[in-house]
């Protein structure tokens, strides 16, 4: 359940009355926020809540959902607030007005995929790699991912209930500056994750141990940029920190183009890894901030897919360079460049109006008169070719007209009979 902000209004203490219970995860903070609730209101017992309070971060919310799917307590209506790390799923936290928020919430139905690991799939791709070799080891994948992709053509889509007026603000919610300008840089860091992915893959094919360290130093850089994201936030605005994780990866990935041999690649994998991850956090952050309340899942859902198309776009340029200190280069000028049109692209965007695309009215006003001109040119021009006169063809010089056609003999009348009635 999501709620927005109303107007406050006469408190109801006795929650228990309308079924509302309490739940809280054992961080410090929700433990304090559960005993001011619990001296405010009165909450219902557990068997007898039909709606839940869950106090907590997205994580705890999560272990409340999946708790209801196993079956360890009744599925019921559950209303976060945040008091964890994260709370991208969670309401904000207020003290007051509890039975208000959570009567003008607006309920968000969950529908999640099941998933259930097995070898299954392993054990026939070995069988098929052993007995006719891994080339059709590679066949099998194919045809289990096609099939998997039918099937996925077959799961339902959930039906969002929302007003005209609803549909037109989150769009515009989605549109604003701050959020199409951090979605172009993420998707540069993202595709600059598959094209060194793939262009280490090919230059490396024939040292499998460089690989593997690249590899290697691509996980750490990872767990690095997920560990001291959360530090570097509190220091920096996610506008900062987005445009700091351009910039400084590509220096090093420049600094690694300088180098040659394996150690490029480490020392880029490194970089770009750590990148990545900052700036996702810093992403995810900005969308939570900016971003509509009613629909974060399904935009985060929709800039994820986005994010990775650039992957797959930046893994197919991958294979492209043959050079290994091009293809580095290459790499640090995209995303320097990124950088920079970032922070420019910011600057000139500050303290304008917020609107659902990037182009100024002034343009829009513009390319509308153009674009009308150019019609009525054509408009006109077709008009003038139907009504202007055909030429007439003068004839040439040695031209003789025909004679001009004798006219025919006219027909003599027969002679009147001399008696008629024939006597």
């Amino acid at each position: 359940m999501n709620a927005d902000a109303t107007s406050p209004s006469r408190e109801l203490a006795d929650l228990a009355r309308r079924g509302i219970g309490l739940l809280a995860s054992h961080r410090e903070a929700a433990s304090a926020g559960e005993k001011l609730l619990r001296e405010r209101y009165t909450f219902a017992a557990g068997d007898e809540a039909t709606t839940l309070v869950a106090l907590g971060g997205d994580g705890f919310m999560l272990h409340t959902l999946h708790r209801m799917l196993e079956g360890e307590c009744p599925t019921h209506p559950v209303f976060g607030m945040n008091l964890g790390t994260l709370g991208f799923l969670m309401n904000d936290w207020q003290l007051d007005g509890l039975a208000d928020r959570i009567s003008g919430a607006k309920a968000i139905r969950v529908a999640p995929l099941e998933m259930r690991a097995t070898t299954v799939g392993g054990g026939p791709a070995f069988l098929v790699q052993e007995l006719f070799g891994p080339e059709w080891s590679l066949r099998f994948a194919t045809v289990v991912f096609v099939v998997g992709g039918v099937l996925a053509t077959k799961i339902p889509r959930v039906r969002i209930e929302q007003s005209p007026q609803e549909a037109r603000l989150e769009k515009e919610e989605l549109h604003q500056p701050s959020i199409l300008l951090a979605g172009s840089a993420m998707a540069v860091m993202r595709g600059a994750v598959g094209f060194l992915a793939f262009f280490a893959a090919f230059s490396l094919k024939s040292d499998l141990f460089a690989l593997g360290v690249a590899a290697t130093m691509a996980v750490i850089g990872g767990f690095i940029g997920n560990i001291a994201g959360p530090p570097i936030r509190r220091m920096l605005r996610e506008e900062q920190m987005l445009a700091a994780s351009l910039l400084a990866t590509a220096s090093v990935v420049l600094i690694g183009a300088l180098l040659s041999g394996d150690l490029a690649f480490a020392v880029s994998s490194l970089a770009v890894a750590v990148g990545a991850a900052s700036s996702r956090l810093a992403f995810d952050s900005l969308l939570q901030r900016d971003g509509p309340d009613a629909a974060r899942g399904r935009a985060f859902a929709r800039f994820e897919t986005r994010f990775q198309v650039a992957w797959v776009v930046g893994a197919l340029i991958g294979i492209l360079p043959q050079n290994e200190q091009l293809g580095l280069l290459l790499l640090a000028i995209a995303l320097a460049s990124a950088g920079i049109l970032y922070v420019g692209a910011r600057r000139a965007a500050r303290g304008r109006e917020m609107r659902s695309t990037l182009r100024p009215e002034a343009v829009d006003r513009a390319v509308g008169r153009a674009a009308r001109g150019v019609r009525s040119h054509w408009r006109a021009r077709r008009a003038a070719k139907h009504a202007a006169p055909r030429p007439q063809l003068e004839p040439p010089p040695d031209f003789v007209p025909p004679p001009d056609p004798v006219p025919a003999p006219e027909p003599v009348p027969e002679p009147p009979e001399a008696f008629p009635g024939g006597s």
